[in-house]
């Protein structure tokens, strides 16, 4: 018994033993410290708490109870819960919805929140002089047209087709037969409303000095496109809303082109074959 008592006390007298037995202890500490920081963390914070307020105030259509706030926000850490077990075990993965609605939110950090909140004048002044076809006036046409009724002897389009050809080869619409008519400065809505959508379109599509043939109800039409007059430039301040829109819409496409530029910077893409 003697001789363990002075055992032991010469092991409690040796430095080495006080350096294992401190670091021992530092170790159980760190372990415990980590596991308690390893520990994942929902957080309730303001803002969280002002959304479902406002959620609940909306559906209620009054102030929520303090009652029905905590419940809301007990609801709340449950679907985050399971939102982030979910995400951990992949099971967003190769879900089409999901993957869409990622993407969406990219877009709109991405291309929503560097630009200024409105374009001064200049700036849409600028844009309207980049691009002045969009912001003019509606274009015109002349046209010629010389209608030709159905007989009953017109088992198909035959006679159609030759007076068609025959005024291809410069023949003069007024003495080919028909009824002959002309227009000058006729818009798109003022042709269809006029003659009908089919012509219209007909006009739209023929290069100027062309002829087409058009049926219609009761024989054809047979068209030619005479002249076109484009559109006059609107005064700014008529188009100012739409330089606007147009102005955020170019701002926001050109900066996603140029997150989508950065990001196959970053990431390799491989395909098959």
């Amino acid at each position: 018994m003697v001789a363990e008592r002075g055992l032991l006390r010469r092991l409690l007298s040796e430095p080495l033993l006080h350096f294992a037995v401190l670091g021992a202890a530092v170790f159980a500490l760190g372990r415990a410290t980590s596991a308690e920081s390893d520990v994942p963390t929902v957080t309730v914070d303001a803002a969280v708490v002002e959304r479902i307020q406002t959620a609940l105030r909306d559906k209620l259509g009054r102030e929520p109870s303090p009652e029905e706030v905590d419940a809301a926000l007990e609801g709340w850490v449950d679907g985050e819960l399971l939102y982030r077990e979910g995400l951990a075990m992949g099971l967003d993965r190769d879900d089409p919805l999901v993957r869409q609605r990622v993407i969406q939110k990219m877009e709109y950090v991405g291309t929503n929140l560097d630009l200024p909140p409105e374009p001064d004048e200049d700036t849409l002044r600028a844009f309207l002089a980049e691009h002045p076809e969009r912001y003019a006036g509606t274009p015109r046409h002349d046209f010629t047209i010389v209608t030709l009724l159905r007989g009953p002897e017109d088992a198909d389009d035959s006679r159609a087709q030759a007076l068609l050809q025959q005024l291809r080869e410069g023949a003069d619409p007024k003495a080919v037969g028909g009824r002959h008519a002309s227009g000058r400065l006729y818009t798109a809505a003022n042709l269809a409303g006029t003659y009908g959508p089919e012509l219209a379109a007909a006009v739209g599509e023929l290069p100027v000095g062309e002829w087409g043939l058009v049926p219609m109800a009761q024989g054809w039409s047979l068209v030619r496109h005479d002249a076109e007059h484009p559109g006059q430039a609107l005064p700014f301040e008529q188009v100012r809303n739409r330089l606007q829109l147009d102005w955020k819409s170019y701002q926001r496409s050109s900066a996603r082109r140029e997150l989508l530029d950065e990001l196959r910077a970053r990431y390799r893409v491989e395909r098959p074959g």
